[in-house]
């Protein structure tokens, strides 16, 4: 396979250059888009060789696009980017130019930074370049599904129904997000209320009874130590606590900046109990209905992972989603390079492997995010049943601990003062 010297820009505008391996020069533009890079030239390689090889597998790049995509919530939120698909979606399909277009929704539009993105998007098409490699500029702002499926419709002449498939997508990945929310909100509440009382008690209650302990001079019973020992620590170091927090917030932060530390962060979420599975499954359900929606659109099967990956939000399952792409290369099908990684289930794997067999891939992959769906609604269910109990036995255990550490002693000077 011929190799292509290219030179482009990357995410924010930061230059990238290198030698790719491809059939043709148009394939590697379309490679180099999926990886995040917008080309400037491609043009053959001088000696043979000298490329990267295409299948090293780069997490810093997955780490990277991933982080971009994760930070431009903080400059546009998901709903104005929903807002904008579904708006060019409707303007594109009632005829009206792009430019206007642009132009109209930067106008219209309440967020300041998504007025410049736009501004700044219509201005790169007035210099020439393409709708997709001009939102490839800000890939903080459009995530990667977004920048291929728009240069998909750009080249079959359905940009509408690219910005509508889109649209559709971002909705239902903010239906699941809402679920989430709904049903983490009663544990959450408990359990801040709980820190809220805890807090309180130790530093208002507990040193009242303290001083009564005290005149005593007796033993005092093992819960009440415990307390006053507690109260202690929250009363007299509570700066320690507080900057142990802060550290440990620090470091927190510091290693999600890091491909390796936020690999390992994603991976650890994995494997905590009863979260574990239900992220994993929320990530798969997204892999599954983005790659079935960049196939329908007519996208290359090894270009959809490149894209994919970077959008599940999981670095260490996008880890995985890179490997059955290397897979892809190497002649396997996608039943079976999804099968080695081993996170589907069976009968998802059976699904794949109908689907490449009657030509309708895309179909099964949409009936398998269905499937991950359904299983989120029991997961979610479940996890709030589970949630329950544990919150009302940890609350029983700190009552009771209150009980026995306060009112024990109080008990015991009752009966000594009636003796």
């Amino acid at each position: 396979m011929p190799s292509f010297e290219y030179t482009g820009r990357g995410a924010g505008g930061s230059p990238a250059t290198g030698v790719m391996e491809g059939s043709s020069a148009d394939a590697v533009a379309t490679e180099l888009l999926a990886q995040g890079i917008t080309p400037v030239s491609i043009l053959p390689a001088r000696t043979a060789g000298t490329g990267t090889s295409k299948n090293s597998l780069d997490i810093g790049k997955i780490f990277r696009s991933a982080r971009d995509f994760s930070t431009r919530e903080g400059q546009v939120k998901p709903d104005e980017l929903l807002m904008f698909c579904r708006q060019m979606y409707a303007l594109i399909k009632a005829g009206v130019p792009l430019m206007r277009t642009l132009h109209g929704l930067a106008d219209a539009s309440h967020s300041k930074a998504m007025q410049k993105v736009l501004r700044d998007v219509a201005h790169q098409l007035e210099s020439g370049m393409s709708l997709s490699a001009s939102m490839q500029v800000h890939s903080r702002v459009f995530p990667p599904i977004v920048i291929n499926m728009v240069h998909i419709g750009e080249n079959t002449g359905q940009l509408d129904n690219a910005f509508l498939q889109v649209a559709a997508y971002l909705e239902m990945d903010k239906n699941n997000k809402k679920r989430i929310k709904q049903a983490t909100r009663y544990p959450t509440v408990i359990i801040s209320a709980m820190v809220l009382a805890i807090t309180v008690i130790n530093i208002m209650v507990i040193p009242a009874f303290t001083q009564v302990f005290a005149r005593m001079g007796s033993d005092l019973p093992l819960a009440t130590r415990f307390l006053i020992g507690m109260s202690n620590a929250f009363t007299h170091y509570w700066w320690l606590m507080l900057l142990m927090a802060l550290l440990a917030y620090a470091s927190l932060k510091y290693s999600q900046r890091t491909p390796s530390g936020a690999l390992l962060l994603d991976r650890v979420k994995l494997s905590i109990p009863l979260i574990g599975p239900l992220t994993e499954r929320i990530v798969l359900s997204r892999f599954c209905r983005t790659l079935a929606m960049m196939l329908s659109a007519g996208v290359p099967a090894l270009q959809a992972l490149s894209a994919v990956s970077r959008s599940v939000g999981n670095l260490y399952i996008a880890q995985s989603i890179d490997q059955m792409r290397q897979s892809i290369e190497g002649g396997e099908s996608l039943s079976r390079s999804a099968a080695a990684t081993k996170r589907f289930t069976p009968m998802v794997l059976q699904m794949m492997a109908v689907g490449e067999e009657t030509g309708s891939t895309d179909t099964m992959l949409l009936e398998t995010a269905e499937f991950y769906d359904q299983a989120i609604d029991y997961d979610l269910k479940r996890l709030s049943d589970a949630l329950e109990p544990i919150l009302l036995v940890f609350m029983g255990a700190l009552v009771l601990l209150l009980a026995l550490g306060i009112f024990m002693p109080m008990w015991s000077m009752g009966s000594a003062m009636g003796r």
